[in-house]
């Protein structure tokens, strides 16, 4: 997921890459250049302007010291912090459950392959539809995933890709309904043993439970009154920031404010995206590749056979079979 980079390539190596963070971003931010025109506009009046004289009245009005900027700053990067750990840890449990669900969808294919190879219609229509509730299910995740794919059309054919038009909102689970209904009667067909029908229902069910974490834990995004709180403390925070580094001595406060403020919004932008991987950022999941790659895979272990004869293909193998010689030190301490 994201840009691919180097742990160790250094420092300065990494902010070179700057293109691929959060910067850009921010740069594109009318409150960010808002903000520092206006401590531009300070440091301007403060440096070649009539800045009133430090001993009177307004001018001690408008001395900050360092001190009550550290108040400011240590209460924004609280918020800051509390915030973007929430978002990440949100960002890495939407990853965990849904990469749980491709994995129990291939684990699945693997059981039908297995369970119903006596029937080998009733396991292709199981997986199809199974295949096809996870298509239906990253749909509800990014909408047009699926767009231009051939999985668009060959996982739902036209009269069940009608029968759930207007589902929004549960059309996963509804197909996923399907696969079990075909593979019950798939367990009847085959006269499949009662562990192994209820183990792979069990499974069944437990594909839908993860798709509903991942969907419960996507619409319950972090309260609107902290971002709002947050936000606030962020906007104040850097108007006083701009404020204190506008009337140094020389214009290289500006500079630090211009770092600052990236650092700031910076933040919010990244907690922001990653509370929502699906949006087609950099940083969202490449949820149409790792749909195309389930596809393949499930097709692979569903259709394809190594021989015609198995059974004597398997019994040539095992009787080649000799002692494991994978080189030297394999067996060391053995």
């Amino acid at each position: 997921t994201g840009f691919l980079y180097d742990p160790g390539a250094g420092p300065i190596k990494t902010i070179l890459n700057c293109g691929h963070s959060v910067i850009p971003l921010v740069l594109k931010r009318f409150d960010f250049w808002l903000l520092l025109a206006y401590t531009v506009a300070v440091s301007v009046w403060f440096n070649a302007g009539p800045w009133p004289e430090s001993d009177t009245s307004l001018g001690k009005l408008l001395r900050l010291e360092w001190s009550e900027i550290q108040a400011v700053a240590g209460i924004t990067t609280v918020f800051e912090v509390f915030y973007t750990n929430y978002c990440y840890g949100r960002y890495i449990e939407l990853h965990a459950s849904t990469c749980k669900v491709f994995t129990l969808v291939e684990q699945l294919a693997f059981e039908l392959r297995f369970h119903l190879e006596a029937s080998p219609s009733h396991a292709r229509l199981c997986l199809r539809y199974l295949l096809a509730s996870t298509l239906v299910f990253c749909e509800e995740l990014q909408p047009g995933i699926a767009q231009g794919t051939v999985l668009e059309k060959r996982l739902l054919h036209p009269e069940e890709e009608l029968a759930i038009r207007d589902r929004v909102g549960y059309r996963h689970a509804l197909t996923m309904r399907w696969a079990g209904e075909v593979f019950i009667l798939g367990a009847k067909a085959t006269s499949m043993q009662p562990p192994a029908h209820t183990m792979t229902l069990t499974k069944l069910e437990e594909v839908y439970a993860t798709m509903k974490v991942v969907l419960s834990t996507l619409w319950m995004p972090i309260p609107f009154q902290y971002y709002h709180l947050l936000n606030l403390m962020v906007s104040f925070g850097l108007v006083v920031w701009g404020f204190y580094c506008g009337t140094w001595a020389s214009y290289s406060g500006v500079g630090l404010f211009i770092i600052s403020s990236v650092n700031f919004m910076g933040l919010i932008q990244l907690g922001s995206a990653m509370s929502d991987p699906f949006g087609g950022d950099p940083l969202s999941f490449p949820l149409q590749t790792w749909l195309m790659d389930l596809c393949e895979k499930c097709e692979a272990i569903l259709e394809y056979d190594f021989g015609n004869d198995r059974e004597q293909l398997w019994k040539d193998a095992l009787s080649r079979e000799a002692f494991l010689d994978l080189g030297p030190g394999t067996t060391d301490g053995l």
